[in-house]
């Protein structure tokens, strides 16, 4: 008993000292939060999939697109938060889902970056700007303030600073909105220039022609290393 007291004395003294005793860290996990546009983008990607399998690329640089095993998504917003949150951040999207309405947004072009992903990349409006620093600003208060930033972001001051305050190196004024359609891992670097050239030559050859595709809800979930949905929380229609 004398153990005991003694235990709980040592406890109250290094709240009353250190502010909080030294306990185990609260589990968090990467979340994002996403627009899930009208079908008709799952169809374009799907066509575009099928003509990179038609070329032998799929097979070429072992690679399964995206959208085989995971939704087609515009993120708005992807950080770590404390799984004890959940309820909260829950509460706050059907909030905004229910105050916004659904709006259109103008695919652009699609790209093979540098960084070994395919996109399709979407032109800015004001509607998903808006809506983006919105759900940052309502949802950065409840992330992980311990998460680190991405190795890619952190010899960019401007990313750095962002990040520092959202969690995210791609919040507010670096936003830019996209669908990911897959990502490679070339083996080598002879690879991955002929990832370049390859796929360069197959979107020319695609001529994918810009469309319009309406936003009709907005969702939550936990993600992998490549940013896709691993496991759907909770969706909500916008308005």
């Amino acid at each position: 008993m004398k153990r005991i007291i003694l235990g709980c004395l040592f406890l109250f003294t290094s709240i009353m000292v250190f502010g909080k005793a030294d306990l185990p860290s609260e589990k968090s996990r990467q979340i994002d939060i996403h627009l899930i546009p009208s079908s008709n983008i799952k169809d374009q990607i799907k066509a575009f999939n099928s003509n990179l399998e038609k070329k032998g690329l799929l097979k070429k640089f072992n690679t399964v697109p995206f959208l085989v095993n995971h939704p087609v998504h515009l993120t708005l917003y992807l950080t770590s938060f404390p799984t004890s949150q959940l309820s909260k951040i829950d509460k706050m999207i059907k909030n905004i889902a229910d105050n916004v309405k659904k709006f259109p947004v103008k695919t652009s072009y699609i790209e093979a970056s540098p960084s070994n992903y395919v996109m399709l990349e979407v032109t800015m409006n004001k509607e998903l700007q808006k809506l983006s620093n919105q759900v940052v600003s309502k949802l950065a208060i409840f992330r992980n303030k311990s998460y680190e930033i991405p190795v890619w972001a952190k010899n960019n001051p401007k990313r750095v600073k962002i990040f520092d305050k959202t969690g995210s190196p791609t919040a507010y004024s670096e936003f830019k909105g996209h669908f990911s359609i897959l990502e490679l891992n070339p083996a080598n670097e002879k690879m991955e220039k002929e990832y370049l050239t390859d796929f360069n030559k197959a979107i020319k050859e695609f001529s994918y022609k810009p469309t319009e595709t309406e936003m009709i809800a907005i969702s939550y979930g936990y993600v992998n290393e490549y940013g896709q949905i691993t496991e759907t929380l909770g969706t909500y229609p916008l308005k």
